[in-house]
């Protein structure tokens, strides 16, 4: 055989190597996407955050018509909706943006901030946790996880995220405001002052910082001073919850409870999932003697967050009074299988309550 012969099959097995190779190119590269739809999403973005939101719904909206298959354009349509405050459109559209991209981590991180609005702290972390694992810079998302577990008492875990926030973008003064915030309930307030200075620095008077100021007042005795920073907050922001739910707390600890008996079931009308808050109207029964209502707030207390060892005290103790020995047995054994610290002293605080005559 002639080597012209041997030759070709090496030359058919090169043409066939750079061919799958193409294929294999044409399989990893992603589908071009039409300018118009690019175009279109910029001009969105940025006429809603100028706050138009009807030219931003426009534009999103070309841009979806431009590709069906927009994840990005669905999710900024779910931004115009939120922002116009309809949370089930803006629920049915994130997650038909995460349909069609299961690694927008945006959509992830506005699907959380629904739950977080809710007071559904669990789900909402566990969104925000899905954003931060397709992009663990996403500052935003990590800000909001923080936020998170503040809400459900975590406040060691929520200031570790802080820290790492603060240290990546410390321009971010809502960061540092949270960060003063679960610094004070960790009772640390040297810390607490600290944060507070560089929110100040960055943003002053904003509403993050009067509640941050706010609760490091009420924690250091100052509650004229509290009530008159949260006040302010509120006055500012009145659809603000933060500010409305530690304006309601400081009213308990000045013994206003009617007062706070009615901002807190404004904060509970948006955030109906927050154990926090069925706790505190549940004390304020308790302080009212209405003993009926006070078990059924600390039962719901209790029922969102089976670790809140207060709800399972209080809610014993209400039983008690009521006369409902065998009802109040019952919370003080729940009680006893959390393995917290501060759960095994409030179980010995049950038992000795269930052996009070």
């Amino acid at each position: 055989m002639s080597k012209a012969c041997e030759s070709h099959p090496r030359i058919a097995l090169v043409a066939l190597l750079l061919l799958f190779a193409h294929w294999a190119s044409c399989l990893v590269r992603p589908p071009r996407r039409p300018r118009a739809e690019l175009v279109h999403l910029r001009q969105g973005a940025r006429q809603l955050g100028a706050g138009d939101l009807d030219r931003a719904e426009a534009h999103f909206s070309v841009a979806a018509a431009y590709n069906r298959g927009s994840a990005e354009a669905l999710n900024g349509l779910g931004l115009v909706a939120l922002a116009r405050g309809e949370s089930a459109r803006a629920r049915e559209l994130f997650t038909r943006a995460l349909a069609l991209d299961e690694d927008l981590a945006e959509a992830q991180n506005n699907l959380g901030v629904l739950e977080l609005q809710r007071g559904r702290w669990r789900p909402a972390a566990t969104r925000f946790q899905a954003a931060l694992d397709v992009d663990p810079g996403y500052h935003q998302a990590r800000f909001n996880r923080a936020r998170a577990l503040f809400q459900g008492g975590l406040y060691r875990e929520a200031r570790q995220e802080l820290l790492l926030v603060t240290s990546s973008r410390p321009q971010l003064a809502p960061a540092w405001s949270a960060l003063a915030m679960v610094s004070v309930a960790l009772r640390r307030k040297a810390a607490a002052g600290r944060a507070l200075r560089q929110a100040r620095l960055r943003a002053p008077g904003a509403v993050h910082v009067l509640v941050a100021e706010g609760m490091l007042r009420r924690v250091g005795g100052d509650l004229k001073g509290a009530l008159q920073a949260l006040a302010g907050a509120c006055k500012k922001q009145p659809g603000n919850l933060d500010a409305r739910l530690q304006y309601g707390l400081t009213l308990i600890r000045a013994g206003r409870f009617g007062e706070a008996t009615r901002a807190l079931r404004r904060v509970l009308a948006r955030r109906p999932f927050a154990a926090q808050i069925h706790f505190a109207l549940g004390y304020l029964a308790a302080m009212r003697k209405d003993l009926s209502a006070a078990c059924k707030a600390f039962r719901r207390a209790a029922k969102l967050e089976p670790r809140h060892w207060a709800a399972w005290l209080h809610l014993a103790a209400a039983q008690l009074a009521q006369g409902k020995a065998k009802e109040a047995r019952k919370s003080c054994a729940w009680l006893a299988r959390l393995r917290s610290k501060p759960a095994r002293k409030a179980a010995r605080k049950c038992k000795a309550l269930l052996a009070t005559p």
